[in-house]
């Protein structure tokens, strides 16, 4: 069947969908006490540590499936009209409002987002981070001033922006110039020593 999506997760979960019928199927590595994938069309899907989520193609309401650890299969009962998931927590923006929502485990700070509507979001590692209307980036949970910085990857530049990608401990962005930008471990500055490696220090 022609693929809509696929979603790689940690842990070797991959799932993909269809592009017709909007099924979903998922391979890697099963467990013994998986939550099956949903059975019926889904619209999108997101996968984190273990689990995936994804919203239904009928009402754009979340399912969650895989190991149920962080209580991440506990999805809201809201309809969202984008996710992403991280490692212990999916975040989504609802459909009616375009606020913020997030289920999981919050172990630093990940559940708690910035109020406000928002266009675009993405969940990595502990951290989110999110596009407001008015082009500027806003992040949460790991890497904040309030626990230490970390990498510093929820500090992101002052700017406008189009679109963001977090990772484990850096998140990149474009600009409304359509340049790219990355904050976070792995700067020009932080050396080759895990975990920076590189991977904020954009080519000049």
């Amino acid at each position: 069947e022609p693929v809509r999506a696929v979603a790689v997760g940690a842990n070797r979960h991959i799932c993909i969908l269809e592009a017709g019928a909007g099924r979903v199927r998922c391979f890697g590595r099963p467990l013994a006490d998986d939550v099956r994938q949903p059975e019926v069309p889904m619209q999108q899907i997101s996968s984190g540590f273990d689990f995936s989520c994804g919203l239904r193609a009928d009402n754009g309401r979340p399912i969650c499936w895989g190991q149920a650890d962080f209580g991440v299969l506990g999805a809201i009962d809201t309809p969202l009209r984008s996710l992403d998931s991280g490692v212990s927590a999916t975040c989504g923006i609802t459909l009616m409002d375009n606020e913020i929502l997030c289920w999981g485990e919050d172990i630093a700070g990940q559940l708690d987002p910035p109020e406000g509507e928002f266009t675009q979001l993405s969940v990595g590692g502990y951290t989110g981070c999110a596009i407001d209307t008015n082009n500027q980036v806003r992040c949460w949970g790991l890497g904040r001033a309030e626990d230490g910085n970390q990498y510093g990857q929820a500090r992101p530049p002052a700017g406008e922006f189009l679109s963001v990608s977090v990772g484990a401990a850096h998140a990149c962005a474009i600009t409304v110039e359509q340049e790219i930008v990355c904050w976070g471990a792995g700067g020009h500055e932080d050396g080759d020593v895990f975990p920076h490696s590189g991977q904020s220090a954009v080519p000049r």
